[in-house]
């Protein structure tokens, strides 16, 4: 609002000035024209302001028009009016309503705090707690999700944008010099509602198929036609890797300072199904039976979070939990400090943990932990294990039972 009154003062002594020669003289002179050169180019070329502009090429007009008509004092006074408060006419009409949608997206996307959300808490950690040097393959991993995310968030920018909606920068671009609304026009360059509100991530029924990546040889080799070949290491990793950027997906994140000066925050989740992205090497149609999250945080002990759907964290209040089966509290000790996905054959299992469970069903547990976007909210190290992710999946063609 500062420059619209400086502004606004430069244009009416301007116009005073041209008035009162107007007064003296009862007419239109060739000597305002002069006047007009001597007083208001200079001023609008050091100002730089569109309104000043605006209103030096109306007054030349006016007075122009005013002159070839002969016109007396009245008339020429209330061009020469006119001329002065046509680009503040053009501000109120234009502008304000954008200043009123600006302030109405704030009161939309407010100013929140996440820490009814995030309770203090201590991490469960195991004996051998995370080291302050990760191994070579977990480091290698995180940096690879905080490139994505950075990445990412240039060419999303929501974060970005709802920063700069509460930092009033679209109400200064503006009322700043130049008036930005008469070059961009109302809406061009502000935020949308839609932009804003981001992704939605709807809720996704278990079972269902997703591509991984196989070996090359089948899992019968001496079998005329196999059943199916066998995922691969990194495939199954590349699938986790899917789920896990899925789930902190920076578009839902909004912009975040710390955990009490959060906007437009949306719940991890889950929007789509996990898959090995295509490229050169084979995939196969995997049915994914479960994917349930591990908690870590929120209970005395590790607990998984039992879903028939892909976990969403805005639905888990009213969710049952169980506690780890034996694979998965083997699993959990591993990705403490070892690895960042630990993989298992049910085939390959010990008979007390296969009771009842198809032979050729793969299981994993993934591990979910604090990349450096995660710290303005949880204050943890880096690399820390905020939870987990466990799977299972069948082979094309197994039944469910």
């Amino acid at each position: 609002m500062g420059m619209y009154l400086i502004s606004l003062t430069i244009s009416l002594a301007v116009a005073a000035s041209l008035a009162a020669s107007i007064w003296q003289r009862g007419e239109v002179g060739p000597q305002l024209a002069r006047r007009v050169g001597v007083i208001g180019i200079p001023i609008a070329l050091l100002t730089c302001i569109g309104a000043i502009v605006l209103q030096m090429i109306g007054t030349t007009v006016a007075l122009a028009v005013a002159r070839r008509r002969k016109w007396t004092r009245g008339p020429s006074l209330a061009a020469l009016m006119a001329a002065c408060l046509l680009p503040y006419v053009a501000w109120t009409t234009v502008a304000i309503p954008e200043l009123m949608r600006l302030d109405e997206l704030r009161q939309q996307f407010p100013l929140t705090s996440l820490s009814n959300r995030l309770p203090n808490f201590v991490p469960i950690e195991s004996p051998e707690t995370v080291s302050d040097r990760l191994p070579e393959l977990i480091s290698a991993r995180l940096e690879r999700q905080e490139n994505h995310w950075k990445e990412k968030s240039i060419y999303v920018g929501r974060g970005d944008v709802l920063h700069r909606l509460h930092e009033r920068w679209r109400d200064w671009f503006i009322v700043a010099p130049g008036f930005g609304y008469l070059r961009m026009g109302p809406g061009s360059f502000g935020p949308n509602t839609e932009f804003l509100e981001g992704p939605q991530a709807a809720s996704i029924a278990l079972p269902i198929i997703t591509q991984v990546k196989a070996s090359p040889e089948p899992e019968h080799p001496e079998s005329a036609e196999p059943k199916f070949q066998q995922p691969t290491r990194p495939g199954l990793i590349e699938l986790h890797d899917s789920g896990t950027a899925d789930f902190l997906d920076p578009e839902r994140m909004g912009y975040a300072e710390d955990i009490n000066h959060t906007i437009g925050f949306k719940p991890h989740a889950m929007s789509k199904v996990p898959a090995a992205e295509s490229d050169e090497r084979p995939t196969e149609p995997w049915t994914l039976h479960r994917l349930e999250l591990v908690s870590l945080l929120l209970h005395d002990e590790p607990v998984v979070y039992v879903s028939d759907s892909l976990p969403r964290m805005d639905n888990l209040r009213d969710v049952e939990t169980r506690p780890l089966n034996a694979f998965e509290s083997g699993a959990l000790e591993r990705l403490w400090t070892e690895q960042d996905l630990v993989i298992e054959n049910v085939t390959d299992a010990e008979p007390s943990q296969t009771e009842g469970e198809p032979s050729n069903r793969v299981r994993m547990l993934g591990s979910l932990r604090a990349i450096e976007q995660c710290q303005a909210c949880h204050k943890v190290p880096r690399g820390t294990l905020l939870g987990a992710f466990s799977y299972e999946l069948s082979p094309p063609g197994e039944s469910e039972d």
